[in-house]
């Protein structure tokens, strides 16, 4: 093995740096909002918790969306392509698989803190 400076680190495309760097600061996130909410047992921890899942959700579907419908609709200009389509459905799709994301959501279901509304919205997170 070969040890680098990470600013010079050389992975074989910018695509796979994208996805590399998306999964690994999804996951340290998780891990440190899993961190807290261990330490802050409480109905403003978990409305973070689902607001954060939520907001990072948002993202990743708009994305999704905006490449569908112009590839769909034929929309030129390079921003819409097949290839962007297919990378945003990718990352929307390793969004909602994540484990650590899912572990958080079942540790707040067996919790007694969720009301009506927010145990639905971590239902729905499973």
């Amino acid at each position: 093995l070969k040890f680098m400076p990470a600013n010079r680190a050389v992975l074989s495309s910018s695509k796979a740096a994208a996805a590399i760097a998306s999964k690994w600061l999804g996951r340290d996130r998780l891990r440190v909002a899993g961190a807290m909410s261990a330490i802050e047992d409480t109905p403003a921890a978990l409305d973070s918790f689902i607001d954060d899942v939520n907001t990072g959700y948002e993202k990743v579907h708009r994305d999704f969306e905006e490449q569908f419908w112009g590839t769909k609709m034929g929309l030129k200009g390079g921003e819409f392509s097949v290839e962007k389509l297919n990378e945003t459905k990718g990352k929307m799709e390793a969004f909602l698989s994540e484990e650590p994301r899912l572990e958080e959501t079942c540790r707040w279901l067996k919790r007694d803190i969720a009301n009506e509304e927010q145990t639905r919205t971590l239902k729905i997170f499973e």
